[in-house]
């Protein structure tokens, strides 16, 4: 629209001026100079209208962004709630049903226990509740029945923050910043010292490759960590 009502002014304006010069009331410079004036006009007037365009768009953003924020969360801790102690870091599903719609079931009568220090596969066809069931321990949702517990202590009466804290994750699709590998390390906590850093690599037996490095923590990873392969970013 604003394009358009530039385009029908300079067409009207290069009108009313050729037809001056046709009278003989302009000259053909000042037709020239009247058309220079014209687009020395609408680069800034169309910048004002792009400008105008995106603080409308921000106000909008902002409004839903914060209508986000205000949405009251679905899972809080209890009242009381305490931090969670981890020992071992033994977890265990005790006959626990959950399901996103009450029409559809996706876990029944789950029950399993991981020991602390071993390693256990979810396997099953999609839909059967695997990620679902990293959901529950991480607790973004609340199970409808039964109870997850770690080291003897069910996750729904500790404190949120503590129970995330403890919890590590490696996603199939890693995600990484464009910055050193000591600083994408650190980033799920911001205060851990050097020493820390390079024992949490060499706990994921990644030190020697870090070490093989020329810049060696310092190393730039790139955006998404395109200049690592897929495994050395998990």
């Amino acid at each position: 629209g604003q394009t358009l009502i530039f385009t029908f002014g300079l067409i009207a304006l290069m009108l009313m001026a050729a037809y001056g010069v046709a009278a003989g009331n302009l000259t053909v410079g000042e037709f020239v100079m009247v058309n220079a004036f014209m687009i020395q006009l609408s680069a800034p007037l169309n910048l004002l209208g792009s400008v105008y365009r995106e603080i409308r768009q921000a106000l909008v953003d902002m409004e839903t962004m914060f209508g986000l924020i205000a949405v009251p969360p679905e899972i809080v801790d209890q009242p009381g709630a305490e931090a969670l102690k981890v020992s071992g870091g033994a977890i265990r599903f005790d006959d626990v049903s959950f399901s996103y719609d009450p029409d559809r079931g996706i876990l029944r009568n789950v029950s399993f226990e991981v020991p602390a220090g071993k390693s256990v596969a979810l396997v099953g066809p999609s839909g059967a509740g695997k990620s679902t069931i990293s959901r529950i321990l991480y607790r973004f949702y609340d199970v409808q029945e039964g109870s997850v517990t770690i080291d003897g202590q069910e996750i729904s009466r500790v404190t949120q923050d503590s129970l995330r804290a403890s919890i590590g994750i490696v996603p199939q699709d890693t995600v990484l910043f464009n910055d050193t590998i000591r600083y994408n390390i650190r980033y799920g906590r911001p205060d851990a010292t050097d020493a820390e850093v390079e024992e949490a690599a060499r706990l994921a037996q990644i030190s020697d490759f870090i070490a093989d490095l020329p810049r060696g923590y310092d190393t730039m990873v790139g955006e998404r960590g395109l200049k690592l392969s897929g495994g050395e970013k998990q």
